[in-house]
């Protein structure tokens, strides 16, 4: 009883470590976003045993400690229905791990038979995945390549890579190596992406077969000889074996052939268990004239074959017995093996036809998926393409359109600034013509003031002349003039100069229309009857009240109210 207690706290013991390590590994990869097997989350524990005891499965962990996190998973689950299906899943795929073939098929069975794939769609593809068989038809790869989708659509990236290994499975049977590659690839690389490395490293075996299918023999070999220096494979006797064997038969090499021979006696198994190899020893043997040993080999090989229902092999055996009889005189047996052979050779290829026939309407079937779905590729670019095109014609026409604006307002803008100067020249024209009257006047008067002085004029007459001259010099007809004109051509500058300065006067106002068109301080002093000393002065005040700093221009300034 005691001995029982112990072993119990042992097991609960190991069951809480593993626990908490699967809780803290989960962690570690949800964190990277390398979480395989989407199952629906429920809580931490049943999460992490979930996912401990599936990834335990694939890596062939050791069944006994699976057992006791499954018997947990299902006793923490026990009183949830809908997670009954997932540890009877479970269970089911432990069993098969275990060789029990028969009760694992039961409950599968029984489980597809429960199981509604609207409300639990992970678990039903999961099930299809494990139960469907590999037979070459077009509803096989529709079936294979619906699951594909679904395990991609969730983002699990394992069952994804499982799925195209089965996708590449029967392309390679169908012959259409090319995609069987592509699969095959698109699986290593999600595989290591799941952290299942070492799973992915037996897709180069599936790799090499199909380049030698396709003809590249010498490459299909040289990878067949890497994968046997792989460290993973090596310490696998029966994958190592499996490697072994398509590369000894591909490149007859008699070393590889002794390392077959050194595993199976390291397994106790007798030569002649390995059909395939004891044919190919057959034929060495030949080739070295040792025709009993051939005989021997080829007999055994024949035999072998038979009960492992190698007809490929069966049919090479019969072939190297014939030649073995025929080396050894014994020219009767040799016959009945060749025609044994032959009719053997015939009734294969016929019971092949139908296989044949459902490979050739399978590949016809996925060539025409293919080309549908290029036709929706093409449909959908050329769509693209001309929403594109539409989208660049729209492009180009609002672009034009911009720069037919851009250039109408730089027209604008050039026209404005022409009939600014327009104005400017205008409003200097009529500037000049009054300095020029005023000038005028004021020579008029000196001259008369000095004809009175020489005695050529009378007072009176004088006096007669000068008074309507007096008058014009004195009258700000000619300012006004200017003034009224500035004020016609810019109306805005005296509301938007109090704008940004209340405190400006009209004597502020009128030097800065001056100012604004050009005016220097000689010209100003002229047309205001003041010094030009004065005119400096009164810069300086408007600048003051225009809070202009030291370096700033008073016309450049000013010139820009009046734009």
């Amino acid at each position: 009883m005691k001995i029982y207690q112990h072993k119990l706290t042992f097991q609960t013991l190991l069951t809480a470590l593993l626990g908490v390590a699967v809780l803290l590994g989960t962690g570690c990869r949800r964190e990277q976003r390398l979480y395989p097997f989407r199952w629906e989350a429920v809580d931490p524990l049943t999460d992490s045993l979930t996912l401990a005891i599936d990834r335990g499965l694939y890596l062939r962990e050791d069944p006994d400690s699976l057992s006791i996190l499954l018997s947990r998973l299902e006793k923490h689950t026990d009183k949830k229905e809908k997670l009954r299906g997932r540890t009877d899943f479970l269970r089911a795929t432990l069993m098969l791990r275990m060789d029990s073939i028969e009760g694992a098929v039961s409950r599968y069975t029984k489980l597809l038979e429960s199981v509604d794939s609207s409300s639990n769609p992970y678990l039903y593809n999961r099930l299809l995945f494990q139960t469907d068989s590999d037979d070459v038809s077009p509803a096989s790869y529709n079936a294979t390549s619906a699951r594909l989708e679904y395990f991609r659509k969730i983002n699990d990236p394992f069952m994804s890579g499982a799925a195209y290994i089965e996708l590449a499975n029967l392309l390679t049977k169908v012959k259409d190596n090319e995609g069987a590659l592509q699969a095959y690839h698109e699986a290593d690389s999600l595989l290591k992406a799941s952290g299942f490395h070492e799973l992915a490293i037996p897709i180069g075996k599936n790799v090499a077969e199909v380049l030698m299918i396709r003809g590249d023999s010498i490459e299909g070999i040289t990878l067949l000889k890497d994968l046997l220096k792989n460290r993973y494979i090596i310490s696998r006797p029966e994958l190592h074996y499996n490697i072994l064997n398509d590369y000894v038969t591909e490149s007859r090499d008699t070393l590889g052939a002794r390392e077959m021979i050194k595993i199976l006696d390291s397994e106790g198994l007798p030569l002649e268990s390995d059909c395939r190899l004891a044919t190919f020893l057959s034929e060495v043997e030949y080739d070295r004239g040792n025709y009993r040993e051939a005989l021997r080999l080829a007999r055994a090989g024949y035999h072998q074959a038979i009960e492992d229902e190698e007809d490929d092999v069966r049919a090479v055996s019969m072939h190297r017995l014939s030649e073995a009889f025929n080396a050894l005189g014994r020219n009767d047996s040799a016959y009945h093996y060749l025609s044994r052979e032959i009719a053997f050779v015939d009734s294969m290829n016929m019971a092949q036809q139908p296989m044949e026939i459902r490979a050739k309407e399978t590949e016809r079937f996925i060539q025409e998926k293919k080309m549908e779905k290029e036709l929706k590729q093409e449909k959908k670019l050329l769509w693209v393409t001309v929403c594109v095109f539409i989208v660049f014609c729209c492009v180009m026409i609002a672009a034009g359109v911009v720069v037919w604006r851009i250039h109408a307002l730089r027209l604008a803008k050039a026209k404005t600034r022409l009939e600014m100067e327009k104005s400017h020249r205008r409003l200097m024209a009529t500037q000049i013509l009054v300095e020029e009257k005023d000038a005028l006047l004021n020579t008029l008067s000196r001259d008369l003031r000095d004809l009175e002085e020489k005695g050529e004029i009378s007072a009176g007459t004088k006096g007669h002349i000068a008074a309507p001259i007096k008058t014009h010099i004195v009258q700000t007809s000619g300012r006004n003039s200017f003034l009224d004109t500035f004020s016609e051509l810019h109306p805005d500058f005296v509301e938007r100069l109090k704008a940004h300065s209340p405190e400006l006067t009209d004597t502020d106002i009128r030097l800065a229309k001056y100012i604004a068109v050009g005016l220097d301080n000689k010209q100003i002093a002229s047309t205001l009857g003041i010094r030009p000393e004065s005119v400096k002065q009164a810069r300086w005040r408007l600048r003051s009240k225009l809070h202009l700093s030291s370096g700033a221009s008073l016309e450049d300034y000013l010139a820009n109210f009046v734009e």
